[in-house]
């Protein structure tokens, strides 16, 4: 669940504007009446059992309903974070880091669920959104600047505010 470093860094993104273009927005969300891309709070899953399409995404949708009792609502999947997660957490057990202070950015260029009228078998294969001749690809990659250099700024400007280092 969400500390308070990480509520407080998020608040200072999320009026950010992510994507200069409402229509590639609307081509890459897999709802377009949501808007454009935008900084969002919600929890994430992460496994050995790649997922993609509504199907397996309602089973990811359960467990992370069953590991927050109900609480949390999946934003995003993140099989490669879930790793580095791993790696800090032993690194903290051996007293190398402090686990509160790993805090990791997730920009999305490809969806879990395709856009409306999008196979989920079209989205992977086709002309795929996740991959370097992708539509969404650079601007998710300028996302991550956009919404990093903030964070890295707030968190410069302001050290107090991020979680103790413990000793």
């Amino acid at each position: 669940m969400w500390n308070r470093c990480a509520r407080a860094l998020a608040s200072v993104t999320m009026a950010l504007l992510l994507c200069p273009s409402l229509a590639l927005a609307q081509k890459t969300s897999n709802n377009s009446e949501e808007g454009p891309p935008a900084v969002q709070i919600g929890d994430s899953i992460a496994g050995d059992r790649f997922f993609h399409g509504a199907l397996m995404t309602k089973w990811a949708e359960d467990w992370v309903r069953i590991y927050t009792r109900g609480k949390g609502t999946l934003a995003v999947s993140d099989c490669e974070d879930a790793g580095a997660g791993l790696a800090f957490q032993r690194l903290a057990q051996m007293g190398k880091v402090d686990f509160n202070r790993l805090l990791i950015l997730r920009t999305v260029c490809n969806f879990i669920v395709p856009a409306t009228g999008v196979t989920p078998q079209q989205s992977l294969f086709g002309d795929t959104i996740s991959d370097s001749s992708g539509t969404a690809y650079i601007p998710a990659l300028e996302s991550a600047y956009r919404v990093g250099s903030v964070v890295a700024l707030e968190l410069l400007n302001h050290p107090e505010s991020a979680p103790k280092v413990s000793q």
